[in-house]
């Protein structure tokens, strides 16, 4: 495990759940405040955990499945991450609760252990699909 005890990446992992679940919803309120380039919008977080596991926690699928869905009772699935340039990652994600499904695909473009992680995102959801955006995490 890269840079931090088994504690630590379950706090972290505890973390995203409840964080990134209501990132969609943030981001949308504040799309207008948080745009930086036409077209892009940023989300930050500040996190209490070094950069190092807060990278593991976000590219390694024993954690991505813990934490990784867009509602609280919707389920990570499937989690399958290769992390390499030029490698794949699949999420599926269901939720029990209204039926909806979303499958997110992508390519690895740009890793830099711990600092950055960029990777394309595809998804096909029960509400309509998206395709061909780039994101970009950064871990400081």
């Amino acid at each position: 495990m890269a840079g931090g005890t088994p504690a630590n990446v379950e706090f972290l992992t505890s973390f995203f759940l409840r964080v990134c679940r209501r990132a969609p919803i943030e981001a949308k309120a504040k799309e207008e405040q948080m745009t930086e380039n036409k077209g892009d919008i940023v989300v930050r977080r500040v996190v209490n955990a070094s950069r190092e596991i807060a990278f593991e926690a976000w590219t390694s699928p024993e954690h991505v499945e813990k934490w990784w869905s867009p509602t609280q009772t919707a389920r990570c699935t499937l989690c399958e991450i290769d992390l390499r340039v030029g490698g794949r990652y699949r999420l599926d994600m269901n939720d029990p609760a209204d039926g909806a499904s979303c499958e997110v695909e992508g390519e690895f473009r740009e890793i830099i252990p711990p600092e950055q992680v960029v990777y394309t995102w595809n998804a096909r959801t029960s509400q309509g699909d998206v395709q061909n955006t780039l994101v970009a995490v950064q871990f400081h």
